[in-house]
């Protein structure tokens, strides 16, 4: 088995997680830029839309605001299938990745759906609550308003990460979307603060980074924020790679547990 792909088939602690999502990142740092550079076509269009329309209100902008995430999750789709080909030793490919994606966006798009449902409805019972609280104030507020609100904030958290993994089930096994939440739920299933751990911290860092950038230009250099705009997509382009290549390694990652937890069972 080569160092290459020696990876994908032990267990690794969270700083050797880290250390591998790095190596990957850095070893094929060519072919995973001219993902993200292609994914621009995507991306640059609904965030030009939101900047022209921000501060309007407008539809037009709450479809982009609700469109650039789910641009966000099939980015993760793209690398996932890079990171497989890398795991089998294979070289990806730019034009298979996002094939293999475009192949599988039926299922992808149930998946989403259902998403984008639990989503609503959570805002949904959540701006409800926050205002009631300003209708009905006083310990309607302290003691059910706010806890309720707070406790629907973690159980959308934990829901998310229960079903981080279902997009990787189906463009990596070709399952469909209820199996593939199934599947990302049993994967989950006792190591949920590891998952979570990993994921926020690939997402958390790279958000600071590119905000701090944000903060600098406009702040301190008196950056309008269009003129911002280049050097954060150039973080975007730069970051999207690496925590999507983490997202997969924690998948891989836990089904190396569940391999683990089978033959303990056998």
């Amino acid at each position: 088995m080569s160092v290459r792909t020696a990876r994908f088939s032990e267990l690794m602690g969270v700083g050797r997680l880290l250390a591998a999502g790095l190596a990957l990142y850095l070893e094929n740092f060519s072919v995973l830029l001219r993902i993200s550079l292609l994914s621009l076509m995507f991306f640059l269009p609904v965030n030009a839309t939101i900047i022209a329309t921000s501060g309007g209100g407008s539809f037009v902008l709450s479809a982009a605001v609700a469109l650039e995430p789910v641009l966000e999750l099939l980015f993760v789709c793209v690398i996932t299938v890079a990171v497989n080909d890398i795991a089998r030793g294979a070289q990806p490919a730019v034009t298979t990745s996002y094939a293999r994606v475009l192949a599988a966006i039926q299922p992808l798009g149930l998946l989403f759906l259902r998403g984008i449902g639990l989503v609503v409805l959570g805002v949904f019972v959540w701006s409800g609550l926050l205002v009631s609280s300003f209708v009905i104030p006083g310990l309607w507020h302290l003691l059910v308003a706010v806890p309720l609100a707070a406790a629907g904030i973690v159980a959308l958290i934990w829901a998310s990460v229960r079903w981080a993994f279902s997009l990787q089930f189906v463009v990596i096994e070709g399952t469909n979307s209820g199996e593939a939440l199934r599947r990302s739920a049993e994967l989950v299933k006792g190591h949920w603060l590891r998952a979570f751990a990993i994921l926020a911290m690939a997402i958390v860092v790279p958000f600071i980074v590119e905000f701090t950038l944000r903060l600098v230009l406009v702040a301190v250099f008196d950056f309008d924020d269009y003129w911002a705009y280049p050097p954060v997509v150039a973080i975007q382009v730069l970051s999207r790679p690496f925590w999507s290549i983490m997202w997969a390694l924690v998948f891989f990652d836990l089904l190396n547990l569940a391999k683990q937890r089978l033959g303990a069972n056998s």
